[in-house]
């Protein structure tokens, strides 16, 4: 067998080596590491290492003991970096490309029980998806931001979805090796992409083609269940979309909606009901995004748009308004409490 020894993993001073999985290429990578650091975040390699009489600890490889691991060097490249410059698992929020590179320690941590490569990746990845309804609140405000800032056009060298999480790789990462908290958020933002909006396909045709501000994801890497669980939430999150376009297309609805004893104009804000939901009806909840939204239904943007919508604000007193801005909060927070259910995660 050829082996090549890493090129920063091989340590002088190291007193274990250990040779990878050569798979398919010519030659196995040998890394020189240290016990000590090895049986201090591994309680796998701690026993390993204190039985030596186990097969797979062979005699020694220049001059130190040596373990032979069904492991690819690439999947050990990274876990090992990892314990000796915790660094190198720093990944920008929200970078969609963060789950792929962490995937690989990620499984080392998760085979030889290594807590702290684990604990960091989960850090990483849930600081890119809200888990509470408070967190998507400020994640929106953030990705409003954002969306406003960022210009389309020739010569930039993103798209917008270079600058946003990828939710098809987040959910495969966690599926993968449990971490549930970030399974509603993604799945939802899955179900709100077209599924012919490939990530790899987009970036392959050419430039004068491509729609630079269309979000799209690594669909091929949804978990096997994972249609499934995409198809059933998106036919859900129809539902909710209907539902919105008809109560708040509704006056009579709409009116009791905010209608209060401490209305401070109560015959105007009355009368108002019928101009909001008219105005919400050619507007913001018109045919086109119908349509739009039974292709991909995001009834939490469509709830924000009527929440930050001047017309009301407009139409009827300041105490009804907040009452009305509270409604399109609390229908919000039942959708985000439902999405465990929408997508079957329970």
């Amino acid at each position: 067998m050829i082996i090549t020894h890493h090129a920063e993993l091989y340590l002088s001073d190291g007193d274990l080596v250990i040779h990878s999985n050569n798979g398919d290429g010519p030659a196995a990578v040998a890394f020189r590491v240290h016990k000590g650091l090895l049986a201090y975040n591994s309680p796998i390699f701690r026993d390993m290492l204190a039985l030596p009489c186990r097969p797979d600890v062979q005699d020694g490889y220049d001059g130190a003991p040596l373990v032979r691991l069904s492991d690819e060097a690439r999947e050990l490249e990274s876990a090992l970096g990892a314990l000796y410059n915790p660094s190198s698992l720093a990944v920008r929020r929200w970078d969609p490309g963060a789950p792929n590179q962490l995937s690989s320690a990620m499984r080392i941590a998760k085979k030889y029980e290594i807590d702290s490569i684990r604990a960091r990746v989960v850090a990483a990845l849930e600081d890119s998806w809200p888990r509470t309804f408070a967190d998507w609140l400020r994640f929106r405000g953030e990705l409003a931001a954002l969306d406003g800032t960022h210009h389309y056009g020739a010569g930039l060298a993103t798209r917008f979805d270079d600058c946003v999480p990828e939710p098809a790789s987040a959910i495969r990462l966690a599926r993968d090796h449990d971490i549930p908290g970030i399974l509603p958020f993604a799945f939802y933002t899955l179900a709100t992409i077209g599924a012919d909006h490939d990530w790899d396909a987009e970036r392959a045709k050419a430039a004068d083609v491509q729609k630079p501000e269309v979000r799209t994801a690594r669909w091929s890497l949804l978990p096997p269940d994972g249609w499934q669980r995409v198809l059933r939430g998106r036919e859900r999150l129809m539902h909710a979309v209907a539902d919105i376009v008809r109560s708040y297309t509704d006056s009579a609805d709409l009116m009791q909606s905010y209608s209060s004893l401490d209305c401070e104009d109560e015959d105007v804000c009355i009368d108002a009901a019928a101009d909001i939901a008219s105005n919400w009806e050619e507007h913001t909840l018109n045919m086109a995004t119908v349509i739009a939204h039974a292709r991909c239904p995001d009834p939490l943007a469509l709830l924000e748009k009527l929440y930050n919508c001047p017309v009301a604000a407009q139409k009827v007193c300041g105490t009804c308004h907040q009452k009305l801005k509270k409604r399109i909060r609390d229908e919000q927070k039942y959708i985000w409490d439902c999405l465990p259910d929408v997508f079957a995660l329970k």
